[in-house]
């Protein structure tokens, strides 16, 4: 199976593009690799696309600290005692808020702290996470890296991973960077100007 790979400012979208799909024999096949933690994601879809955080997690999941339970949470605040909490002004006063107030596992009898289910700094990334987007950068036939910066890592090194096989990259971007050489194509400019006509379809090929 072939796969198509966007990487939208360290987020990676990839479908497949096998002939059985071209055909019509079967329905593409997306992945989602992200590293924002705004992203809500679900894999519970009926369009094959599998959305994956790829290194910092997401704010809406919680993860225990005793237990080490994952949950979706959506809830704001996410106990009451952070009401009102939370001003990102250094010079606010601080809440000084109870431990026994802060939010609690609800696993039964384990009731530890919760934390946001994302990666801080200074803390291992999912190495197992590491080990698929490695599988999934075998395979791909086609890249296009738009509006990422390339050089926040290990992010930074997927596009040129690629194409050192080969394999066709594409960058959209405003300026150069530090990959901008090691590509096929550079594309320069605002990329909702450069990628519609970029991804339109030719005028030779068929409906």
């Amino acid at each position: 199976m072939k796969l198509f790979y966007v990487v939208l400012d360290i987020t990676v979208l990839c479908f497949s593009v096998s002939s059985e799909i071209l055909s019509g024999l079967k329905k593409p096949r997306y992945l989602i690799l992200t590293c924002s933690i705004f992203f809500s994601f679900t894999n519970d879809r009926k369009d094959k696309c599998l959305i994956m955080p790829l290194f910092l997690g997401s704010l809406f999941k919680t993860r225990c600290i005793n237990c080490g339970n994952v949950a979706e949470n959506h809830s704001s605040p996410i106990c009451p005692a952070l009401e009102g909490k939370g001003a990102p002004d250094p010079d606010t006063t601080d809440a000084k808020i109870p431990v026994e107030d802060l939010p609690r596992c609800v696993e039964h009898g384990c009731n530890g702290l919760l934390r946001p289910h994302v990666v801080w700094f200074g803390e291992t990334l999912d190495s197992d996470i590491l080990t698929q987007v490695e599988k999934e950068l075998e395979i791909c036939d086609l890249c296009l890296v738009v509006g990422t910066s390339s050089i926040v890592y290990p992010a930074a090194m997927f596009a040129p991973q690629v194409a050192a096989r080969g394999v066709p990259v594409a960058e959209f971007n405003t300026a150069t960077t530090p990959a901008t050489t090691q590509f096929t194509f550079h594309f320069q400019g605002p990329c909702g100007a450069t990628l519609p006509p970029a991804l339109a379809r030719h005028e030779t090929e068929a409906i």
